[in-house]
This record gives C-alpha cells, structure tokens and sequence, in this order.
C-alpha cells in the first residue's frame, strides 16, 4: 500500500486536503514499487462501506460505518476549526504516477466523487515524496 497526503501543514485545522490510498502491484505488497496507473476500485454494491481490493487501484473513499461522518480511503477533505466540514470520497478515474530523470515524481489525479451527479477531483502535482 501506498499513502498519500496533499496539503497544507496545518491542514487537519483549516484548510483542504487530498488524501490517497493505492494498491500497488498484484501481491498487494509494493514489490513492484509504485510508478504507474492506478484505477478507481469502486465500493461494493450491496454495502458502500466496503471499499473493493485489487492491484494497481486506488480504495475507495468510504464511510467507515453507515449513517456515520467519519471517512476513509482516498478522499478530498476541507477542515475548519480542526473539524472536516466537506468531504468528497473518490469513487472512480484514475491515478498515474510517473518518476522524472531529476528524482521527483508526476502526479496526476482525474477522479470522480460519488455524487449524483459526480464531481470532478483532480490534481497535477511534481515533487520530492517524503
């Protein structure tokens, strides 16, 4: 697994976040390292607090119980007074993660939240992972 947060330093008391949970490779461990496409994974159909496994996808944001507020998995969040105040979990899209000659890594998110109708979430971002 693979764990990634954009944001501010100061993000979990105001401001906006982005938060990525991908599955690497098909043993689901990373030893095939993590440049590549990722796909959205989805939840299940039945129960859409379970977010669907697979390689080279990204999990699902997901209410961790049903009628709670509380999320996990990849998700797109806006804190205020240290409380998320909107929350998008991505749904659908993809992920693609490219290593550049100078040690930085590309990435680029074109997603979809589970809105009716869906949002678009997306980012384009190059740097030094740490």
């Amino acid at each position: 697994n693979l764990y990634l947060l954009f944001g501010d330093k100061d993000v979990w008391n105001q401001g906006e976040c982005l938060v990525l949970e991908l599955l690497s490779d098909s043993s689901l461990d990373g030893t095939s390292g993590f440049v590549g496409k990722y796909e959205g994974l989805g939840v299940d159909s039945e129960d859409s607090t379970l977010p669907l496994f697979g390689p080279h996808g990204f999990i699902a944001g997901h209410r961790i119980a049903e009628g709670s507020n509380d999320f996990i998995g990849s998700i797109w969040m806006r804190f205020s007074n240290g409380s998320p105040v909107e929350q998008a979990p991505l749904r659908g899209g993809e992920v693609n993660i490219t290593k550049n000659s100078d040690g930085t890594y590309t990435i680029v998110i074109d997603a979809t939240d589970d809105a009716d109708p869906e949002h678009k979430i997306t980012l384009n971002w190059t740097g030094k992972l740490n």
